[in-house]
């Protein structure tokens, strides 16, 4: 079996690493306890490992519809189906992280998932749902995970590299792997039947979205707010956020060149700025709950 054959038959499977807060967390719940399902919410949240489990779970059970939010899903599956999925969970194989570059993945989740969810939340011409944003982060490079499950040196091997933006790291896989993240995780979201939004997020975060043609409105909007959020915490990771220039010079390029949505919505370059800071902050405390010590610093 080919290195592409096996990533395809994890995306085909659905194994994901698991994280041991998670597996703890999971194993000491009892689901008809009040306040369980916020729990496991909590730390879907921080991991898109189990996020995605939810979504698949509720997609093979027929519970997942166009629009669904983590909420939706755990609530259409109800606590019996929940109970199978805490199952299947526990009996998984614990993953480590380790190194920063490890540890780095699962920040950068949370940073864009944050950020992508603060330009909703700040700007009242964004008509979209502030979870949809978040949850649409949060997954958004799931084909790196499933990398992740068959190469074990992939974020080892790729944060060695000298990439600095979203597009440099897609040569920088494709160079040291065959394939970038994007057409994986693309199969991936289809075969796990994720919402129709989550996958045009997976699929298009890395397009030119001034170009691109089908999705309705809402969902085009969900894409760019991905990958303004994706361009700001690659910066943050990669490079010095203390430089205020730069960071100034990065949110006017993205609106100046990119943006087909949020310009026009009214987010300035004001507003890119504090989400950056905002998502900074808020994702080294979000991190300390995967109990995997301080955020790490990634700078190449």
């Amino acid at each position: 079996m080919t290195l592409q054959e096996s990533v395809l038959s994890t995306a085909s499977n659905g194994q994901l690493p698991v994280l041991p807060v998670v597996i703890t967390a999971l194993m000491s719940l009892d689901l008809d306890a009040e306040g369980s399902f916020a729990e496991v919410l909590a730390l879907a949240n921080v991991d898109p490992c189990l996020a995605i489990k939810i979504l698949q779970s509720a997609g093979a059970a027929g519970a997942v519809r166009g629009g669904d939010t983590l909420p939706k899903a755990m609530v259409r599956l109800g606590v019996s189906a929940m109970h199978r999925l805490v199952s299947e969970r526990s009996s998984a194989t614990v993953f480590v992280p380790v190194t920063d570059a490890e540890k780095c993945l699962w920040l950068h989740f949370i940073q864009v998932a944050l950020c992508a969810q603060f330009l909703v939340k700040n700007c009242k011409a964004l008509k979209v749902d502030a979870d949809k944003a978040y949850l649409a982060g949060l997954i958004h490079d799931i084909g790196r995970l499933v990398d992740y499950e068959q190469i074990a040196q992939a974020p080892n091997e790729i944060e060695s590299s000298d990439y600095h933006d979203p597009e440099a790291l897609l040569h920088a896989e494709t160079h040291a792997f065959g394939h970038s993240h994007v057409g994986i995780g693309v199969i991936a979201s289809k075969r796990w039947k994720l919402p129709d939004y989550l996958i045009a997020a997976v699929e298009h975060h890395h397009d030119n979205l001034r170009e691109l043609r089908g999705p309705d409105l809402e969902t085009r909007t969900l894409v760019e707010l991905v990958q303004c959020a994706d361009e700001l915490s690659v910066f943050v990771l990669r490079r010095d956020s203390s430089d205020l220039a730069a960071v100034k010079a990065l949110c006017q390029r993205f609106l100046d060149s990119k943006s087909a949505v949020l310009a026009q919505c009214g987010v300035d370059v004001a507003l890119l700025q504090k989400a950056l800071a905002y998502m900074q902050d808020e994702a080294e405390t979000a991190f300390l709950r995967l109990k995997l010590g301080k955020a790490p610093v990634c700078h190449s």
